[in-house]
């Protein structure tokens, strides 16, 4: 009890085959309820369960450099509100690791990188990793960052939600990178699996019955955005703007598939549902790439084009579009009820 749970750091430590379990920090000013890092951290082969904090990451909050590998981070709740399982404002590396059933009540049930006006230094690596029923009730369900540079590459997200936006991963004006990895099953009110601004990067990766508000799959909120899609499939996923893709930026896909998503009410105003594959309202340009077999209980079915001066009434409220559509060696078929609108 007290600071830091467990381990205070301001040096070098490393930490292997080691069980942090039933930790807390519940004092003033408050710290992590397993390691508060200010030095160098490098934790290996090891398990973080049932640790709690009241303020901060309930088993890592870095401030340093941080390197974690082969470990697990299972059920980090705190009732008292707390950032997860891990709170970095310093470079955070993550190889080979678990996160599953971990909770915050504000953002990133797993990981939290910066916080509210507070952008991130460093850079948060991700690699062949796996999240898991990890939950936030602000938004990010396994990842948020603010202002922060993201990679992940060979992970997968499922089943993870953020009651607010992003269900596997919220990033706010940052840079994220995502190569090579799998996201299923993940739930939002935007953004089923991913909520971005800023600059969005995504290769050879699979979003797949991923459920949110604006963008089932992926949702990009702002107008100075600029995002990537290239050698991607979005399948099974359902959103009321774009079941598979909501655009509010500038975005391009290349070379990938986006099929068998569904725009639908969910429970909303049927007025605002739009784009059974992508819903654009910024300016979006298609290229060597399928849109087919999708469905809107609205308007484009395969693609809704929300033109410039257009007023949608959105799911979570009435918006301006300023869509421009371009496609190029593209094929737009067999989508329920058109393919394009307008």
């Amino acid at each position: 009890m007290g600071l830091d749970g467990a381990i205070f750091n301001s040096g070098t430590l490393t930490i292997k085959n080691s069980t942090f379990l039933h930790n807390s920090a519940t004092g003033f000013p408050v710290g992590a309820g397993g390691i508060h890092n200010l030095g160098t951290l490098t934790v290996d082969n090891s398990r973080f369960d049932s640790n709690c904090s009241a303020d901060t990451a309930s088993a890592i909050s870095n401030e340093g450099t941080v390197t974690v590998s082969r470990s697990t981070f299972s059920d980090n709740i705190c009732d008292a509100g707390g950032m997860g399982a891990i709170y970095s404002n310093g470079t955070l590396t993550v190889t080979h690791s678990t996160f599953s059933g971990n909770f915050t009540g504000a953002f990133g049930g797993a990981i939290t990188f910066g916080t509210g006006a507070v952008a991130a230094s460093g850079t948060l690596t991700v690699q062949d990793s796996t999240f898991t029923h990890n939950l936030a009730l602000e938004g990010g369900g396994a990842i948020a960052a603010v202002g922060a540079r993201i990679i992940v590459k060979h992970s997968s997200f499922s089943r993870n939600r953020g009651s607010g936006t992003g269900g596997a991963i919220i990033s706010a004006g940052g840079a994220i990178d995502i190569d090579h990895s799998t996201f299923d099953s993940n739930s939002s009110s935007g953004g089923g699996a991913i909520a971005a601004s800023g600059t969005i990067d995504i290769d050879h990766s699979t979003f797949a019955d991923n459920h949110g508000g604006f963008g089932g799959g992926i949702g990009i909120f702002s107008r100075d955005s600029f995002a990537s899609v290239t050698a991607s499939t979005f399948s099974e996923n359902v959103g009321a703007e774009g079941g598979g893709i909501a655009n509010y930026g500038t975005l391009r896909i290349t070379h990938s598939t986006v099929f068998d998503n569904e725009a639908s009410d969910v429970g909303g105003d049927p007025q605002s549902t739009a784009g059974g594959g992508i819903f654009n309202a910024g300016t979006l340009t298609v290229d060597k790439s399928l849109v087919i077999h999708n469905t809107s209980t609205g308007l484009g079915g395969g693609i809704y084009n929300c033109i410039e001066g257009q007023v949608f009434p959105g799911f979570a409220g009435p918006f301006t579009c300023h869509g421009t559509m371009t496609l190029k060696h593209t094929v737009v078929t067999e989508n329920t009820p058109d393919d394009i609108f307008p």
